[in-house]
């Protein structure tokens, strides 16, 4: 496995945190949760605190890893090294996919404020 030495870590503590940060509260906090809300009432907080669970899990670990393996590449590199290459890969898709999902739900909150915004 070659690692390309080239690639110089851009992104400091405060770039990665203000990224994901900016995912998770755009995408899941204000759009998911009033469709959250809409289908299945007050319970949805239970998946709220299930998820804010996992991701403070997650964050840890993520950290952990960071602070081990101080190189770029992220969740590529970590998995890759751990894992092997096709779980490597497999990781990197799924991030993407991740990150478009987000996408979508942006997408999604802007077609319903435009469409709430016109019927008024």
């Amino acid at each position: 496995m070659s690692v390309n030495k080239d690639l110089k870590r851009q992104l400091g503590f405060w770039d990665a945190l203000t990224i994901g940060a900016g995912t998770m509260i755009g995408a899941g906090i204000f759009l998911l949760a009033g469709v959250a809300l809409e289908l299945t009432g007050p319970a949805a907080i239970f998946s709220y605190l299930g998820a804010g669970l996992v991701c403070m899990i997650t964050a840890a670990s993520a950290a952990e890893l960071a602070t081990g393996m101080p190189t770029s590449g992220g969740d590529y590199y970590f998995v890759s090294r751990s894992l092997g290459p096709a779980l490597g890969a497999i990781s990197g898709v799924g991030i993407w996919l991740s990150l478009t999902f987000a996408i979508s739900f942006y997408l999604y909150g802007l077609g319903e404020s435009i469409y709430h915004n016109s019927c008024q």
